[in-house]
């Protein structure tokens, strides 16, 4: 299953020792989202350790990254290519070849550890890309503010098939 390591504003990074274990144990790619300027920086399809650190090394130069909440991703693939566009995180939108776009950023990221299923998959579309495209985005266009909306919390929490999720917003929410 997939790793998330979540660091909450104000604490030190993990070890890189920690990292490293969670990269060894999911090899199929990496990526992290952080909040700057009022939304969600996306970077991910880091298919070699060195390259993550490399990205890690880069925004600890660039952003304040004790100061800031930071959510990093270590896949292993279930649904979808071994590719970079697959890894995590994803904006929450409507497009499955926005998701792919490995540096941009968004009004809301996504990450997911689990499996769901039901959904069409392919080897350009993971089912987090597929939930994110056809339950997160029209939500998010229903409650217009969807990290705030208790009833979307509830919506999304019964629909996680036993997984786990990250979303972030451009305020760090």
């Amino acid at each position: 299953m997939c790793v998330i390591v979540y660091k909450p504003a104000g604490c030190p990074m993990p070890a890189n020792e920690v990292l490293q274990a969670c990269w060894a144990a999911n090899k199929d790619g990496a990526g992290m989202m952080l909040p700057h300027d009022g939304r969600v920086l996306i970077r991910k399809g880091f298919m070699e350790w060195g390259a993550f650190e490399a990205a890690l090394a880069e925004a600890a130069d660039s952003y304040a990254l004790q100061a800031l909440p930071l959510a990093l991703h270590f896949r292993i693939a279930t649904h979808g290519a071994v590719k970079p566009g697959c890894c995590h995180p994803f904006p929450v939108c409507g497009s499955a070849s926005q998701m792919r776009i490995t540096q941009q950023d968004a009004a809301i990221g996504f990450m997911h550890n689990g499996v769901l299923s039901g959904l069409r998959t392919s080897d350009a579309v993971s089912d987090s890309m597929a939930f994110a495209k056809n339950v997160l985005s029209p939500l998010d266009r229903l409650s217009g503010d969807l990290l705030g909306d208790a009833d979307m919390h509830r919506v999304i929490g019964s629909s996680t098939q036993g997984s786990r999720f990250l979303l972030m917003d451009g305020a760090g929410n």
